[in-house]
């Protein structure tokens, strides 16, 4: 098994190929995503900031992709760093 520094020197060394693995992973994840372009509800918000369930699990019970559940992460918590 590898390490994780002996990973990250394969992806510095790789780009490419990296970038491609990311692609077709996240590329699973978009099928099957019935809720795709709508607004996100209160409840939706409310999992992906509090829940212990992996992006995977969210994206199962939430319709969305595993990208859009982590850039929506990403906002929420910049939101609320710069609200205080």
């Amino acid at each position: 098994m590898s390490t994780y520094s002996e990973n990250k020197e394969w992806r510095e060394q790789n780009p490419d190929k990296w970038n491609q693995q990311k692609k077709r992973y996240y590329a699973k994840f978009r099928r099957n995503t019935p809720n795709r372009g709508q607004r996100y509800t209160i409840q939706e918000i409310n999992l992906i900031l509090n829940s212990e369930l992996s992006d995977r699990e969210l994206h199962r019970l939430l319709g969305r992709s595993i990208q859009a559940i982590q850039v929506q992460r990403c906002k929420l918590l910049k939101d609320r760093i710069q609200t205080g």
